[in-house]
């Protein structure tokens, strides 16, 4: 709980100790008054929710009430029939929201008992998944604060919100959000989990398997203390990392196992062994990556899945220790460095650079739990804790990389934060290279871009610069002055981006720093540090400095380029856009920087109200001769006047910003304000004083208003009785006085209000220490975070809405929809906004009262129930002839953004709403029809439910289908019953083939031939089932015989399906909607529609084969026709007969396939190359979910001789279509895949490429399941071992691969080996032997016969050398020199050298090959021993080729790379080095 005065006594007067208020409530001027405010707040809520939940009433009583509790815009707006009357208009206001003013400001108790009420609620069956997203936000809003409910005090059932979860969003049981709470499940819960989901986990069926770990790692308990650990994770832990181990490509399910992993991890520091599955995670890591190493150009078509927060979740996690992850860790992020590199870019780019942002931030919260943070969760062991030498390798394994990437092509905006988080963990490390590159980019005219990026590193870096000894970096406050100096000419008014970034790093200075001139320092203080004498010398600058700030803003100010320009016009919409955002920096920037100032540089007057009283004499003779000037710019500037003076008198506002308590007045001897300098505020001892108006300025507020008020009021009158006449500027004046300064206008106060907040959020985020947390910010920050407490207070003030608001209203909706070429539409109006009318900017006078006719909507809940009989009145117009009215409707119905009318959760409303919507006469214009598609898009967005988004008549028949589907009874069976009593299995759990699920298996001697056997209970449609384990209870469908009958007669139909099977029944209808579905719609992208197969689908399940007849016609025309849409159509239907006909009795099945066979083997017959996909995905939806046996004909009829001899693309095509239908059953067809490899084996070299491509496919598919799990069992599909033994028996390692007498084989073994060493970086480093045995084959192959071998070997080198392969570099690098020494032997006769000659120029080739290699291995950077291998490869820049060649091209390379930044590069070269490598890089003159 936040330390604000919980006395006895005050516990005494609340009836209460409160769980966490909000601590900024106390800092307030009135908090005396907020204890008495916010207990009859939560008392009228309290009472008001439990009448509500005893009457049984969602609407309006829960969902009003629990909105009144939320602390976000949770209330409903859709309570019907709440507006009925100008009396009932009366109390349409904005709720309050207790948790957003209050915070948890409740008893222990009642926080309880308030999440049980929410969570009943949530559970509630049933309910409307509208209310469900309302209830289970505020349900997540009491759960937030984990650390004040331990689980022993809470307990909540899992089932029920799984159920929920499952109802609402089907697999996807992440988007309701509760399972971020699963520490409150019973302590049974996990094996209750395990036992429902663990039946699921095929991985051969990826949609099911993906669902099940989504549900696992929502759901699963991960913090369960150690010693109940055996009831929790210790359940499932190696077993689930066993299966991910097995399946390990590139699984689409394993990024949910990542984050379940990562977080397991997380809450469990030091009581998991994580060091035998390090190297493994570290390679998947590498792979998820997709960066661009790939062998010939080939690039993986599956990859690793891993999302970025996961992998640093989990590696951060696993630190510490003695733990072998830091290694890793290390080699890791050295072989992503040079991708960071700004010349490098991809899309592989930005996931490094999330993944850069990340770790930083999760090493952060790994030290603030271990350190700071109080909480029932389970502590890390001090023997896992991390040390400060664990620190420092973190911090030195990323800062290369975290520098690499500042001047990335993406921006620095992910950098800034990892270097902020590596700075406040080692400021010593991180900030010297920051300031180092900012004074080198300070000197280059050339690349601004680097200024800025350099700019806002140091911005990210600044708190613990500033700070110095406190944070252990002592030089950091003595670079601030003279950074601040430097970077004043960035304020340049030619480069606005520059100017900002300028502005943003001079005030986030200023905000830490007092500027006080303690140069005298010395005489008074004699315990300064060198440090310190430095800064108090610098800071006789500071004057000179605000001097200059003050001089360069009014120079940027002087060449603003604003103009008085039209609103309308584009242009000048944007210019003043850009005036707005240099105005807001300017005045943040500057503000920011006088508070801080001392009187003696800057003395700033704060006007207060006080301080106006005595000068309002003179301000009122200015506005009365200023109001009414005839000058636009003249009474804007005279009525801003005003409105500044109402609100100085009136408003609540603190009376400083300053970074510390006290006035920096203070003479130097006294007080030393460099020794403050970055100090965090104290939240308890603010000292932050308040200005309150009195009753005098009250009074001068008063007598104001009724100086102006009436009298233009009384203008007004005048006006629109008639009495007098006003230009239009007249009558815009007179209502700009009324509308903006003396109502004080609110209309934008929300939105400045929230742009604010988040202008406060980033500022905060910039500076926060995360490390340290306990809201030790800055106390400028805290400052700032108490007003907005205040204004958020402020806003609870509403306004009710009245019979002149609804006028107004109706008004704005006639300007908003009315054509406005029509002249009665201007008489019509209220007198008071025809000024606003101009015929020549209607366009602009429908957007804006469009715009104010959505704030009125936002600012009055409810209010959109005035508008709608007019909205329903305008819809049922002509859209052609009333074009504009319907136009100006449907975007009416389209605001406000964030809740827009058309989604209004009110039944009531929607019932006529929507149908009028369906209703309306189509209309050809472009905007209409892109409207409807908004309508279409918005319900669907703001409706929490899947069922919204139909848009034609098919989709709406396909739920009708649906909604008539009848119910079909399942049996409860024994799986052992099928193969005698075989038993239980024994030895736990045993993933694959096994004699209990042996019967679920294809068999193409047990297949249904006869009704007996098909009515057999025996046939399993879920292909997961058995796999892994059988569930507790088995269902399968009865027999024919007791499910309901087919075919039915017309009179065993309801109203519905009678409707329905009369269109069918009527061929015209068929033969017109068949060559409607037939027709082509987008040449080349017309695909395979779901939602045409689930109508056929649906129909053939309702109605039997009732209207087959009707449909074969077509079907034998359409698989005729090669024309792709009419092969689509057939598809479509054939699918949906095979699929609909699931509980059809075997006599109507076999009648069935009898007439289907020909026709699907006539369709294969004429695919063509745009249908072979469609027929696939027709396959495969046919088999999907269907117990193959029950499907033998379509399996036996497709796995029949593919590679008949005919068209390479029609075989192709069988294969594709086979590979379709097997593929939807996995494990269980494995009869078939061993027929169809022992067919597919003399086809391997066949002559077409097309179809070798597909036999690899088709390959893959049947070797896919050769996977063992954990202690289960193998396949009984084909295994991989026998078919490489029996296809290449002379396979050998890759070892005698790079032995081949071909040239080629051992080029191409280099190449391939650079692919896998790097995809499996961490693999092969977790064995000594496996480095030693690649290192050999490279060094080998250096000394290699032929020279593109040898070039070969040293460019893979390079890439070792490089990523930190090499064992003891240092070694190689002396063998290399040693080579490159060797002795040439001269020519002899003829220029010819011998062998014994070649071989001694092929071991100095190599030495040179090798020196090389380090030179490459380095693109970016010149480690200290390069500039020795310059000089040696000088001495050979003249030897015989290919030495000299391979010389000119390394050198070339590294020209290249390290121009950039060769200013830097060249420190490490000594003169006569730099002199050896420019010889080196510039050709000699011709004429030297």
């Amino acid at each position: 709980m936040d330390k604000m005065d919980c006395s006895d006594l005050r516990i005494t007067k609340l009836g209460f100790k409160p769980q966490k208020e909000i601590i900024y409530n106390k800092l307030l001027p009135y908090a005396d008054q907020l204890d008495v405010e916010s207990l009859r707040m939560y008392t009228e809520i309290k009472l008001n929710i439990s009448k509500a939940v005893f009457a049984r009433e969602m609407r309006p009583g829960c969902v009003v009430w629990c909105a009144r509790l939320s602390n976000s815009l949770l209330w409903d707006s859709s309570v019907s029939g709440l507006i009925r009357s100008a009396q009932a208009m009366s109390d349409v206001i904005k709720p309050d929201r207790y948790l957003k003013y209050y915070g948890l400001k409740f008893s222990k108790e009642d926080h309880i008992a308030l999440i049980y009420l929410l969570y009943e609620l949530v559970t509630i069956p049933d309910l409307e998944p509208y209310l469900v997203n309302k209830f289970g936000l505020l349900f997540i809003m009491l759960l937030k604060k984990r650390d004040l409910i331990p689980p022993k005090d809470l307990v909540l059932p899992w089932k029920p919100l799984f159920d929920l979860c499952e109802r609402i969003m089907g697999s996807s049981t992440g988007s309701i959000g509760m399972y971020k709470y699963f520490s409150y499940f019973p302590e049974a819960a996990t094996q209750e989990m395990l036992d429902l989901w663990r039946p699921m986990l095929c991985p051969f069926n990826s949609n099911t398997m993906l669902a099940t770990m989504e549900t696992l790692e929502c759901f699963l308990p991960l913090s369960l203390p150690p010693e109940k650990a055996h009831l929790g994770y210790q359940l499932w832990f190696h077993e689930f990392m066993d299966l991910w181990g097995a399946c390990h490509n590139a699984p689409i399910w394993e990024g949910e196992m990542m984050w379940l992993m990562a977080r397991l991890a997380n809450r469990n520091i030091g009581y998991i062994d994580w060091e035998p599955y390090i190297p493994l995670m570290f390679t998947r890591f590498l792979r998820s990556l997709s960066l661009p190493v790939v062998y010939k150009q080939t690039h993986a078509t599956k990859h690793h899945k891993l999302n970025s927060g996961a992998m640093a979740e989990w590696i951060v996690a696993v630190l510490g220790g003695g733990s072998s992850a830091q290694k890793y860790l290390n080699k890791f992020m050295k072989t992503l460095e040079s991708y960071f590199h700004p010349a490098n870019f991809g899309h592989w780019l930005l996931k490094l650079k999330d993944f850069l942002r990340k770790l930083p931030y999760c090493f952060v919260l790994r030290i603030n739990f271990e350190r700071y943070k109080k909480t029932w969760e389970t502590q890390v062991p001090d023997s896992h804790k991390l040390t400060e030498d664990d620190i420092t390798s973190f911090v030195e394994s990323v800062k290369p990389v975290a520098m690499q990437a500042m001047f990335s092509k993406l921006g620095a905006t992910d950098v800034i934060h990892a270097l902020q988080h590596l700075a406040t963990l080692r400021p010593s490390l991180i900030i010297p290279q920051v300031i180092e590159r900012m004074y080198a980019n300070l000197e280059t005219l050339t690349e601004p871009h680097k200024l800025t990026a350099a700019m806002q590193c140091v911005v990210a870096v600044a708190r613990p610069m500033v700070q110095g000894k406190t944070n252990g970096y002592k030089e950091g406050p003595t670079h601030v002055i003279p950074l601040l100096l430097a970077t004043l000419p960035g304020i340049d008014p030619n480069d606005i981006r520059k100017c900002f970034v300028t502005l943003q790093f001079i005030s986030t200075f200023a905000t830490m720093i007092p500027f006080v001139d303690s140069s005298t320092a010395s005489e008074n203080w004699k315990d300064l540090t060198e440090e310190e004498e430095i800064i108090c010398l610098a800071t006789a600058d500071f004057e000179d400095f605000v001097l200059q700030f003050m001089d360069r803003c009014f120079i940027l100010i002087e060449n603003s380029s604003l103009e008085a320009t039209r609103l309308e016009q584009e242009e000048g919409d944007k210019r003043s856009k850009i005036e707005n955002m240099a105005e807001c920096a300017l005045s943040s920037s500057c503000t920011a920087l006088l508070v801080q100032t001392s009187p003696d540089i800057f003395k700033l007057l704060d006007c207060p109200g006080t301080a106006l009283l005595v000068h309002l004499p003179v301000i009122s003779k200015v506005l009365n001769r200023t109001l009414h000037l005839t000058c636009r710019e003249g009474y804007r500037l005279a009525t801003c006047l005003l409105r500044n003076l109402l609100s100085g008198l009136s408003s609540i506002v603190p009376l400083d910003y300053r970074s510390l308590p006290h006035p920096f007045d203070k003479p130097v001897k006294e007080y030393l304000p460099i020794r403050d300098w970055a100090k965090p505020g104290n939240i308890n001892n603010l000292g932050l004083l308040w200005y309150v108006p009195g009753k005098e300025e009250l009074a001068c507020v008063q007598d104001i208003v009724s100086t102006y008020l009436p009298e233009e009021l009384s203008t007004i009158n005048k006006y629109i009785s008639g009495d007098i006449t006003l230009t239009r500027e007249e009558l815009k004046r007179s209502l700009l006085i009324i509308w903006e300064s003396l109502m004080l206008e609110k209309s934008g106060s929300t939105n400045n209000f929230e742009a604010r907040w988040k202008n406060f959020r980033t500022v905060k985020k910039v500076l926060e220490n995360k490390v340290i947390g306990e809201k030790k910010h800055l106390r400028s920050l805290l400052v700032d975070r108490v007003v907005l407490q205040h204004e958020a207070l402020y806003e609870r003030s509403t306004v009710c809405l009245t019979e002149t608001h609804r006028q107004i209203m109706l008004n704005l909706l006639t300007l908003s929809t009315s054509h406005y070429s029509e002249v009665p539409f201007y008489h019509n109006l209220c007198p008071c906004l025809r000024p606003s009318y101009n015929i020549a900017a209607k366009d602009l006078v429908r957007v804006r009262a469009q715009a104010k006719l959505f704030l009125a909507l936002d600012q009055f809940a409810y209010s959109y129930m005035i508008l709608i009989p007019q909205l329903l009145s305008n819809l049922q117009q002509d859209s052609n002839q009333f074009h504009e009215q319907f136009k100006g409707s449907l975007y009416v119905l389209l605001g406000p953004k964030q809740s827009p009318v058309l989604a209004r959760h009110d039944w009531s409303i929607l019932s006529k709403l929507w149908p009028s919507i369906v209703r309306t006469q189509p209309s050809e214009k472009l905007s209409v029809i892109h409207l409807m598609e908004g309508v279409m898009e918005s319900v669907h967005k703001f409706f929490p439910t899947i069922t919204i988004n139909m848009k034609v008549a098919i989709r709406c028949l396909v739920f009708v289908l649906k909604q008539q589907k009848r119910s079909h009874k399942k049996v409860v069976v024994n799986t052992n019953s099928f193969f005698g009593d075989i038993g239980e299995p024994t030895g736990g759990m045993k993933p694959g083939p096994r004699p209990d699920n042996q019967w679920v298996q294809y068999s193409s001697e047990n297949r249904p031939l006869s009704a007996e056997e098909w009515d057999k209970p025996r046939y399993l449609h879920k292909p997961y089932h058995g796999f892994y384990t059988w569930p507790k209870e088995v269902k399968i469908y009865a027999p024919s015989s007791e499910q309901p009958s087919l075919p039915r007669s017309i009179e065993d139909m309801n109203a519905v399906e009678q409707e329905v099977a009369q269109f069918f029944s009527h061929q015209g209808n068929v033969h017109k909607l068949v060559d409607f579905l037939s027709l082509e719609e987008k040449k080349g992208k017309d695909k395979f529609n779901g939602y045409r197969f689930m109508m056929f689908k649906g129909l053939f399940r309702n109605f039997g084969d009732y209207h087959i007849s009707y449909f074969l016609p077509h079907l034998e025309r359409l698989v005729l026709d090669k024309h792709e849409s009419s092969q689509r159509c057939a598809a479509e239907i054939l699918a949906g007969i095979i699929r609909g006909a699931k509980h059809w009795p075997f006599e109507m099945v076999v009648k069935m396939w009898d007439k289907l066979c020909p026709i699907l083997k006539t369709a294969m017959a004429n695919m063509t190359e745009e249908t072979i996909a469609d027929w696939g995905i027709c396959f495969a939806t046919a088999s999907e979910g269907r117990d193959p046996n029950r499907h033998h004909w379509l399996l036996e009829l497709l796995i029949e001789d593919p590679l008949r001899d005919e068209a390479s693309f029609i075989a192709a095509g069988r294969l594709y279509a086979l590979q379709g239908a097997l593929n939807q059953q996995e494990w269980r067809v494995s009869e078939l895949f061993n027929r169809l490899l022992n067919y597919l084996k003399p086809y391997l070299t066949h002559q077409f490429q097309n179809v070798r491509d597909r036999l690899g496919s088709v390959l893959t598919n049947i070797f896919e399941t050769d996977v063992v799990i954990g202690n289960g069992t193998r396949t009984l599909s084909p295994h991989i071992s026998d078919f490489v033994a029996e296809i290449i028996p002379q396979l050998d390692i890759l070892y005698n691969v790079s032995e081949s007498v071909s040239w080629c084989s051992r080029s191409t073994c280099l190449e391939f080996l650079q692919v896998l060493v790097f995809h499996n970086m961490a693999t092969f480093q977790s064995s000594d032997d496996w480095v030693n045995m690649m290192n050999s084959i490279v060094l080998r192959l250096l000394e290699d016969d032929w020279l593109e071998v040898r070039e070969k070997a040293a460019q893979v080198l390079g890439g070792l050398i490089h990523c930190d392969f090499l064992i003891e570099p240092d070694n190689a690098l002396e063998t290399f020199k040693e080579k490159a020494r060797t002795k040439l032997k001269k020519k002899i006769k003829n220029n010819v050298v011998d062998s014994t000659g070649i071989e001694l120029l092929k071991v100095r080739h190599a030495g040179i090959l090798g020196l090389c290699a380090f030179i490459n291995a380095y693109p970016y950077d010149v480690p200290e021993f390069m500039p020795e291998i310059f000089l040696i490869l000088g001495q050979h820049l003249n030897d015989p080729q290919p030495i000299s060649s391979t010389i000119r091209k390394t050198l070339g390379d590294f020209k290249r790379t390290h121009h950039d930044n060769w200013e830097h590069h060249s420190l490490q070269f000594t003169e006569e080095q730099l002199a050896v490598l420019t010889d080196l890089t510039i050709p000699p003159s011709y004429y030297a």
